[in-house]
């Protein structure tokens, strides 16, 4: 069994409320949440602090915990210890979750359509006995597939809970000297459990935010672990300065409006299937959507009561609101399945907004959006 000891390197802790082992703390650099039918807690364990995180439901339901990065370009490590929920006992192929990933602002102007520069992904085999994890890293190279280096690292249920340490340099000009290196257990000494090499991800320009906890929960996954929580303990990452703001650009993702405005009480009739490519994931980078998607501008006066009923033709289908321009990197504000939810903004201040409307399964097709309320 692999130990799960504290690693000694740069940790970056921060409002620890060590007077009591209930207290809730927090761990810098993770400052922002992303948690649609979700929920992500901090709480004190003697010295360390422990993030759970637990789903209600399946896509595009999330629990996770996120930051910017202040040099996007700078080598990045991260590393925790994975004790998944109780109830997750046998882990087979439909049984799958994103744990950790590392977005750039937008897809690139010549290159794949991803945006993942690293994402981490637990599963299982057919006999439910064999779990791993699955590293997907960006790349141009032509090892890749649609964009993506992707490896394995086969672990033993009995292994949990189980540090797990990934690395991963940005390569430099137009060169393929990305690398992403893997290690599972406390010794990272000796050689990685895993090397992606010569990754051409330079033109990505780095990682803008980094997202610790689930996402991309499959539903038979949501369902055997109901609302039990994964926890990550003993986290920590070695940035040297962080991206602090309240502001966020709302231009950067370089994000074009392809659907019409609902800015009126007009109802709306649209197709993914004449979208872009242009969010491979969302919602700070946390979520995948396969395929096309489509922009539809909103704005929301001071005194806006507002919804969006998402009426979709497939069950794949999923919607989000941003901030207007939020790329794969940014902030969303709420998300749904469009099967029976109404999109929600609650409260939001007067501004303008975005309307993504996608899919989880690489599918396209139509669907309605009928406003209700007013938007002023």
């Amino acid at each position: 069994m692999l130990n799960t000891t504290h690693h000694a390197f740069l940790a970056l802790l921060a409002g620890l409320a060590v007077t009591s082992s209930c207290m809730a703390c927090s761990i810098a650099p993770f400052n922002e949440t992303w948690s649609p039918s979700g929920t992500v807690a901090w709480v004190q364990n003697g010295d360390d602090c422990v993030l759970t995180a637990a789903v209600a439901a399946a896509q595009p339901a999330a629990a996770t915990v996120h930051y910017r990065r202040a040099d996007r370009t700078a080598a990045f490590r991260i590393s925790f210890v994975l004790t998944p929920a109780p109830a997750l006992t046998s882990i087979d192929p439909t049984q799958s979750a994103t744990l950790s990933s590392g977005a750039a602002l937008a897809v690139p102007d010549i290159g794949p359509p991803q945006v993942s520069l690293y994402a981490l992904r637990l599963s299982g085999d057919a006999s439910g006995t064999h779990p791993q994890l699955t590293v997907d890293a960006a790349c141009a190279s032509p090892q890749g597939q649609n964009g993506l280096c992707s490896g394995t690292l086969p672990f033993a249920l009995t292994d949990l809970p189980l540090r797990i340490t990934l690395e991963l340099d940005v390569g430099a000009g137009d060169g393929d000297q990305g690398q992403l290196r893997a290690w599972l257990g406390d010794d990272t000494s000796g050689s990685p459990a895993l090397t992606l090499d010569h990754l051409d991800n330079a033109r990505w320009g780095g990682i803008d935010r980094i997202s610790l906890g689930l996402s991309d929960v499959s539903t038979a996954l949501a369902t055997t672990i109901g609302s039990q929580p994964f926890t990550f303990s003993e986290i920590a990452v070695n940035e040297p300065r962080l991206f602090w703001s309240d502001f966020e650009s709302d231009r950067v993702g370089n994000i074009v409006v392809t659907g019409s405005p609902l800015n009126s009480p007009t109802n709306i009739s649209g197709t993914t299937c004449n979208g872009q490519s242009q969010f491979p994931t969302i919602a700070s980078g946390t979520t995948r959507l396969s395929g096309l998607s489509v922009v539809h501008p909103l704005t929301l006066g001071p005194s806006a009561t507002f919804a969006v009923q998402v009426i979709p033709n497939s069950t794949s289908m999923v919607a989000f609101a941003c901030p207007a321009g939020s790329g794969p990197s940014g902030p969303c504000v709420s998300a749904i399945n469009a099967i029976g939810q109404n999109l929600q903004f609650p409260q939001l201040p007067a501004g303008d907004y975005q309307i993504v409307i996608g899919d989880t399964d690489g599918a396209c097709g139509n669907y309605s959006l009928n406003p209700i309320g007013s938007p002023n």
